[in-house]
């Protein structure tokens, strides 16, 4: 089974035609007429993508290598993106040594750290240092080799929590004679927030410190927009008009919505949208994915078009972090697709919470998962929806790249949170009095809600399920997100500035990627 992309509608046309602007706009102000203008002593720093690729490759053609690309000063620290290196040559046949040095001006012993050089047609690019000839093309002679980003931007030891920019340098030499030397600024890769079900980017609005951090350039992605014109039918059904936004379907149908955005946002990245505000190469982003965000980043690879030639077939996600994601679904997604609980349903429905097991959109006549039964399982791996079966070790899904290293941050609700439901909110109250056959509404007590989830939890996904059944770092007190605080628990929520998880993120991302805090699932 292949999940296909999701279906073009206005936003994910929006979206498309954005991207590819900034791209367009990328490649005309970046087109080179003449490489031959540089003497012996320059080097010339080249993003080849897209204008210098051939399929997933950089082209081997010399004159296209020649004449088009993107100057750039930096890259991304993504471990994919790659920058073409040019020098010019007296003749061709002339023999060029490339080698980087690190930041103390030593030569490089750790391609990991520092990036590694390859030859353009080479197998790969895994090296620190590399020898290549001089060729002729269209603008003289000149030398080419591939330069490739480290794999993260910290390096172990903590010696860059506090940067957001480092350097190398590549030196070279012709015929064993030094000739010149070239610095490339490395810096952190750009970060997409992706928010959860029923949410939107107002969700993070409070996780500071880090939304101010200068270190980072940060987006949010955004699939709160409203789709419920383009609904026939759903199941379950509703009575009333359907005010449904594309937070309440599931994942295959948000995976394209929120991979473009995230394309988008590299691309305004690359263009200077940066800490160093100067043009780079990059192809990777880092993600932050609170609840169901996490689990439509984790479902982006299933995609078709994950493993793009623009990403050098490795997709656009470099690692991501997790908050109160259901990995392992909820036990309360579950209860709301019960016939029983068809009250709580219809309530919540009337504030544009849908609860969708599937959706029937009527232009294109297509058939969708909803968000709550991508969400459904039992919290512990034992049971779980369609969706989140295609997460796990053994699915029969193809996966079209390796996948996304994820690190896990959980939420524990405390006592005094839960006691708030002893003075519950209004809403809470009109829930309880019109939907009281629902087990769902009598359970809203602080004796009934532990076991609807039936372990320890942030009120709404379980702690096992937060953590994928692995290890993970659990913030004390803080419950699921914004909204829950309007079913009647106590803040914080997972989002707010006054729990640890926005400085958690921030470690996690100062973590490189090689640390087993991370894991590579699947």
């Amino acid at each position: 089974m292949k999940i296909a992309g999701s279906c073009s509608f206005r936003r994910s046309a929006i979206v498309t035609l954005a991207a590819a602007l900034i791209l367009s706009l990328s490649i005309i102000a970046g087109r080179r007429t003449s490489s031959a203008d540089a003497d012996s002593g320059t080097l010339q720093l080249v993003d080849p993508v897209p204008a210098l690729l051939n399929g997933p490759a950089i082209t081997t053609d010399v004159n296209v290598l020649a004449t088009n690309g993107t100057p750039v000063q930096g890259i991304g620290a993504d471990g994919v993106s790659q920058i073409v290196l040019i020098a010019a040559a007296a003749s061709a046949g002339e023999q060029f040594t490339f080698e980087v040095f690190n930041d103390q001006g030593q030569q490089s012993t750790s391609i990991d750290n520092d990036g590694a050089l390859g030859a353009v047609g080479g197998a790969s690019v895994n090296q620190s240092q590399i020898t290549v000839d001089s060729v002729t093309t269209s603008q003289g002679p000149l030398a080419f080799a591939i330069y490739r980003a480290p794999i993260d931007f910290p390096r172990p030891g903590g010696m860059d929590a506090n940067s957001s920019q480092r350097a190398v340098s590549i030196h070279w030499q012709i015929a064993g004679t030094p000739a010149g030397s070239a610095s490339v600024t490395i810096i952190r890769p750009p970060v997409v927030l992706v928010h959860g079900l029923w949410g939107s980017p107002s969700d993070w609005n409070d996780f500071n410190p880090m939304l101010s951090d200068p270190r980072f350039a940060i987006t949010r992605a955004d699939f709160s927009f409203r789709i419920g014109s383009e609904i026939s039918t759903s199941v379950p059904s509703y009575d009333i008009t359907y005010e449904a936004d594309a937070n309440s379907l599931g994942y295959a149908y948000n995976a394209g919505q929120v991979a473009m955005q995230i394309e988008s946002s590299i691309g305004t990245f690359k263009g200077g949208a940066n800490p160093i505000s100067m043009p780079v190469a990059a192809v990777q982003a880092d993600i932050i994915g609170h609840s169901m965000g996490g689990d439509i980043t984790r479902t982006m690879p299933l995609l078709e078009t994950f493993a793009s030639d623009t990403t050098y077939g490795r997709g656009n996600v470099h690692k991501l972090v997790t908050i109160d994601t259901p990995h392992l679904g909820s036990p309360l997604a579950t209860q709301l697709l019960r016939d029983a609980n068809e009250c709580v349903r219809d309530t919540f429905a009337t504030a544009g919470l849908y609860t969708f097991f599937s959706v029937t959109l009527a232009e294109v006549n297509i058939t969708l998962s909803g968000a709550i039964g991508d969400l459904s399982g039992d919290g512990t791996g034992a049971v779980l929806s369609d969706a989140l079966e295609a997460l796990q070790p053994g699915s029969t899904v193809p996966i079209f790249t390796p996948q996304i290293p994820t690190t896990y941050i959980a939420g524990a609700m405390s006592t005094a949170q839960l006691d708030g439901l002893n003075n519950p909110p209004y809403l809470v109250i009109i829930i309880q009095d019109t939907c009281s056959d629902d087990p769902l509404a009598n359970d809203l007590t602080v004796a009934g809600w532990p076991t609807v989830l039936s372990s320890q939890s942030d009120a709404i996904v379980p702690l096992t399920s937060q953590v994928n059944n692995a290890t993970g770092i659990t913030a004390a007190a803080a419950i699921h997100s914004p909204g829950t605080e309007k079913l009647g628990f106590l803040a914080p929520s997972a989002l707010d500035a006054a729990t640890p998880n926005p400085n958690r993120t921030i470690d996690l991302l100062n973590t490189p990627v090689t640390d087993p805090t991370y894991t590579t699932l699947r």
